[in-house]
C-alpha cells in the first residue's frame, strides 16, 4: 500500500481534493451498517470531539490525530497510514460533519496547539511549570538531560574536563543538567525563571538563582569559567513581554559572554529549534 508521510506540508491539504480510492469506497459502503459512536481524543490537555464516527475507523482516527500533532510540533517520529485507511478516515470525518475531511482536521490540530502553547514571558512560564508539571518533568527527563549536559561539557573543552570550573547552567529548570556537571567535578550554578522548577532544584541541594536569561544577568563580569544551556534557549525564539525574539536572544548570548571569562571561557547552548525552523532544515 502507498504510504503517506504526515510530516510533509502538502500531504493533508492535497487530500482535500483527491478522489476516494475504489478500495476505500468499498469500505465506506459498509460503514452505514456499522456501529457509530462519538469519538473524543485527549490532546493538549483537553478532550477534542471528532464527531460520531464508525467504530471501524476510531483507531485510525486517533492515530491520525497523533500524527498531525507531531507534524504541528515538528517533533517525534512521523506516523503513516495506508492510502485506503486515510481515505476512510477522511470520508468518515466529512460524513460526521465536524470537520471537512483530513485537511480541516490538520488545521484544527495546529490551532489547538497554538491556543495551548506556553507564553515565553514570566507569567506564561510560571503558569505552565506548576508544581505538578515540574515534578513530572524532573522524573521523566533525568536521563536525556544528563546525556545532553555531558555532551555540552565535552564540547566546552574546558581544562581538565571542567573539573574545578565554576559553570553557569542557563535555563537550568530543576537542575537535571547540573547534577552530571557536578559529578564531573565542576561547580554548577543554575539560573531559571520558573519558580516551581527552582524549588525542585533546591530540594536536591542545587545552587540556583531566580532570573530571566533574556535580561541582564545578576552576576559580575568574568565570574564563571564556562556556561552550558540544555533544552532552554528555544524559549528565546519567541517574542515575550513586548520584546522581539532576536533582541531577547542577542541579550542572552551577550550577557552569557560577559559573565563567562575564566579558564577557557566557553559556552555551549543545546536547544530545540521552533517547528518552522526544523521543517525548513528538513526540506
Amino acid at each position: 500500500a502507498k504510504r503517506l508521510p504526515w510530516c510533509t506540508s502538502d500531504s493533508a491539504s492535497a487530500h482535500q481534493s483527491r478522489p476516494v480510492s475504489p478500495r476505500a469506497r468499498g469500505r465506506l459502503q459498509l460503514m452505514p451498517q456499522t456501529k457509530r459512536k462519538p469519538l473524543c481524543v485527549d490532546l493538549y490537555g483537553q478532550l477534542r470531539a471528532l464527531g460520531e464516527l464508525p467504530t471501524a475507523v476510531h483507531t485510525d482516527a486517533r492515530t491520525l490525530v497523533t500524527a498531525l500533532a507531531r507534524e504541528a510540533s515538528g517533533r517525534g517520529r512521523p506516523i503513516t497510514l495506508s492510502e485506503d485507511r486515510l481515505d476512510a478516515v477522511d470520508a468518515a470525518l466529512r460524513a460526521a460533519g465536524a470537520f471537512d475531511g483530513v485537511g480541516a482536521l490538520r488545521t484544527a490540530v495546529a490551532g489547538w496547539r497554538r491556543q495551548t502553547r506556553m507564553k515565553a514571558d514570566a507569567d506564561g512560564i510560571n503558569a505552565y511549570y506548576d508544581a505538578e508539571r515540574s515534578d513530572a518533568y524532573t522524573a521523566r527527563l533525568a536521563g536525556p538531560q544528563a546525556a545532553l549536559a555531558g555532551r555540552c561539557l565535552e564540547l566546552a573543552g574546558l581544562p581538565d574536563g571542567g573539573r574545578g570550573s565554576l559553570l553557569l547552567d542557563v535555563g537550568c529548570g530543576s537542575c537535571l543538567s547540573s547534577a552530571p556537571l557536578a559529578a564531573a567535578g565542576s561547580v554548577p550554578v543554575g539560573l531559571d525563571l520558573a519558580r516551581e522548577m527552582l524549588l525542585v532544584a533546591r530540594r536536591s541541594g542545587a545552587e540556583v538563582v531566580h532570573a530571566d536569561m533574556s535580561r541582564p544577568l545578576p552576576f559580575r563580569s568574568g565570574v564563571f569559567d564556562g556556561a552550558v544551556s540544555v533544552s532552554a534557549a528555544q524559549f528565546l525564539c519567541e517574542d515575550a513581554a513586548g520584546e522581539a525574539a532576536p533582541e531577547r536572544a542577542r541579550r542572552c548570548l551577550s550577557e552569557t559572554r560577559r559573565v563567562v571569562g575564566g579558564r577557557g571561557g566557553a559556552a555551549v547552548f543545546q536547544f530545540h529549534p521552533p517547528p518552522e525552523a526544523a521543517q525548513a532544515a528538513a526540506s
